[in-house]
C-alpha cells in the first residue's frame, strides 16, 4: 500500500571474497526479502534479510540482516540509524562468524 512495501527476490549470484588475504569466488543462490514502512512523509523503518548459499556446498553461506530507521530533523537534515549483522558460515582463520555493526549518520537534502 502507500505506507508499507514488501519484496521478495531470488536468483543466481556470483560472489568474490577476500578474507584474511585468501581470495575466493563462486556461484551462489540469493534469497532476499525486505519490508519498508513509512509512518509519515518524514519517518520510516525497514528490515531486510539475505541468504546466499554457495551453489556447490550449502554449508558455506552468507547471511545479511538489517533493521533501520530514518527520520527528518528538519526540512533538510535526516537522522538515520541502522543495525546490521553479516554472518559468514566459513570465516577466515581466527575470524568471528558474525560481524555486527551499528551505524548512525546524517543525510542532507540540497
Amino acid at each position: 500500500n502507500d505506507r508499507t512495501s514488501f519484496s521478495i527476490e531470488a536468483g543466481p549470484s556470483y560472489i568474490w571474497e577476500e578474507v584474511a588475504d585468501v581470495k575466493d569466488d563462486y556461484l551462489a543462490l540469493r534469497f532476499a526479502e525486505r519490508v519498508d514502512h513509512a509512518f509519515s512523509k518524514t519517518a520510516k523503518v525497514w528490515q531486510s534479510f539475505e541468504y546466499l548459499p554457495r551453489l556447490d556446498d550449502f554449508g558455506d553461506y552468507l547471511m545479511i540482516a538489517e533493521v533501520g530507521a530514518e527520520a527528518a530533523l528538519n526540512a533538510r537534515l535526516n537522522l538515520r540509524i541502522v543495525l546490521q549483522d553479516k554472518y559468514d558460515s566459513t570465516p577466515g582463520a581466527g575470524l568471528e562468524k558474525s560481524d555486527l555493526s551499528l551505524i548512525a549518520g546524517f543525510s542532507v537534502s540540497l
